[in-house]
């Protein structure tokens, strides 16, 4: 019984925090709190929130001085209070939004709460990540819905979007963009399902999560927070370029500029409302406009990222453009699988833009030095002795290895194991334990020098190490994984086949 929590009432942006100090749970506080929001009534509703705010106005003008203080039975703050040790359940009547939210996260229309008293405790839940939700047997008439609206875009900037359009424009698949048509091969998948991971270990961070429901309510680019903005940043770099994650891994900052250049033939930038037509086709031609400013002697590619959606934009020399359509990014939370059009997107465009060049071509070693005859054939048998922090090294003070080690280091390594194989659930494993976690776990074949093949349990399972992805100290996310299996039989593929593979 003495479970402590908050009831929170938010009113033109400040949040009204009464403190609570037994019987929190839903049963108790929530059911309280919950129960001062009359149903059915259209006129009722309407006029118990012209009473509320009224009282809430007065509250503010009475209390002036609590405001900031942020401790005692009742104060007044800019900023949500969240769950710690100390506090264990809030529940929040968000005026501004007519939203229920309960531990800071958003779950009922606040105008169609559920009817009863147990169907209200039933519905609270948690989402496919963990996050505190609305179950997803919840009607949907009772869940919130607090989207702004999209911003107005000037007739003149549509006229001027269709203008540029060829006759064969329109919204183009990926593999259109890239001038591809062949398969996606085993490199790629790799990628591709190491960068559902990722998403997924960053939908699991509170910090992350919060970003993302308070972006809802933005109306533009403008009330993105920083902090966001940097994490969209990240999200999308960490598709980029050689994907070796350990414990040292050194991201590169994120940019504060509007327009981010995530390699010389990519720029990136964030935004909202992608899935409004007129809005995509004004972020179109900005970022459009932004890539023609900058000297180009190749083909350039543009990203829109809102999160919820990207746009993939190819320009070319010749002043024309084409893109995709607003593909889906991130998973719905109460999603069933880590896959969306969005992430294999992204990672289909990083893959395609590998500079695997990057490592510097100024040879360090005398040009009749031995090594400049040796065959490709025995730089390749060793690179494959050396870890993947070790190959770098090596091809930045002897770039002559670098063609040898190319063709390893696209592949994705996690500390000194290069993922080769993206690899289905084992037969063995129980079906409920399965659909609980498959938006989570991701399994690998991989191998790492000196050792025998193993299983890489990723996201969830095997022995727990934490490899941090994104900057924000204590908020930073991370990335879980383990050696499930060593000797494995997971891999279907023989020794020779993964060498084959691997060249």
């Amino acid at each position: 019984m003495g479970t402590r929590g908050y009831r929170v009432y938010r009113h033109k942006g400040y949040y009204h925090v009464h403190y609570n100090h037994y019987d929190s749970y839903p049963s108790g506080l929530g059911v309280k709190v919950a129960s001062e929001v009359p149903l059915g009534d259209e006129e009722v509703y309407q006029k118990w929130l012209k009473k509320l705010r009224e009282a809430l106005d007065h509250h503010f003008e009475q209390n002036r001085e609590l405001i900031g203080t942020e401790s005692g039975a009742y104060y007044i703050s800019t900023e949500a209070p969240s769950n710690d040790l100390w506090i264990e359940w809030m529940y929040e009547i968000d005026l501004d939004h007519e939203v229920f939210l309960v531990d800071s996260r958003p779950l009922f229309a606040l105008n169609n709460m559920p009817a009863t008293e147990d169907s209200f405790i039933e519905y609270i839940g948690f989402d496919s990540y963990g996050n505190r939700s609305y179950k997803s047997s919840t009607p949907i008439k009772h869940i919130y819905n607090w989207k702004s609206t999209p911003p107005k875009v000037d007739d003149q900037v549509i006229h001027r979007y269709n203008a540029r359009q060829t006759p064969n424009s329109g919204h183009a698949a990926i593999p259109k963009l890239f001038g591809s048509s062949g398969p996606v091969g085993d490199c790629e998948t790799v990628r591709i399902a190491l960068y559902e991971a990722l998403v997924a270990a960053m939908m699991q961070n509170h910090g992350f999560v919060g970003g993302i429901f308070a972006l809802e309510t933005a109306s533009d680019r403008t009330q993105i927070s920083t902090a966001l903005l940097c994490r969209g940043v990240e999200l999308i770099q960490l598709a980029f370029g050689r994907t070796l994650l350990c414990k040292t891994y050194e991201r590169p900052p994120p940019t504060q500029s509007e327009f981010s250049w995530l390699a010389t033939n990519v720029c990136l930038r964030i935004t909202t409302h992608l899935d409004d037509e007129r809005h995509l086709k004004k972020s179109v031609l900005e970022l459009v406009d932004e890539i023609e400013a900058k000297p180009r002697s190749a083909a350039t590619f543009g990203v829109l990222f809102s999160f919820f959606h990207c746009v993939v934009v190819c320009t070319d020399l010749q002043g024309g453009f084409h893109s995709t359509a607003a593909l889906q990014f991130l998973p719905s939370f109460h999603a069933t699988s880590p896959s969306t059009p969005g992430i294999t997107a992204i990672a289909r465009l990083a893959y395609h833009c590998l500079d695997i060049g990057s490592v510097t071509t100024e040879t360090k070693i005398p040009s009749d030095h031995f090594l400049h005859d040796v065959p490709l054939e025995v730089l390749e048998l060793i690179v494959r002795l050396l870890g993947p922090s070790d190959l770098q090294n090596l091809c930045t003070v002897i770039p002559l290895f670098e063609p040898a080690a190319e063709y390893l280091l696209r592949y994705p390594h996690i500390e000194d194991y290069r993922l080769i194989e993206h690899l289905p659930f084992r037969n063995d494993e129980d079906s409920d334990i399965r659909t609980l976690t498959s938006v989570l776990k991701k399994r690998f074949s991989a191998v790492r020098a000196g050792s025998s093949p193993c299983v890489l349990a990723v996201g969830i399972g095997g022995t727990r190490l934490s490899v941090d992805i994104s900057s924000g100290g204590d908020e930073a996310a991370a990335l879980w994984w383990g050696i499930e299996e060593v000797n494995s039989k997971g891999s279907e593929k023989s020794d020779s086949e993964i060498d084959a593979a691997l060249s």
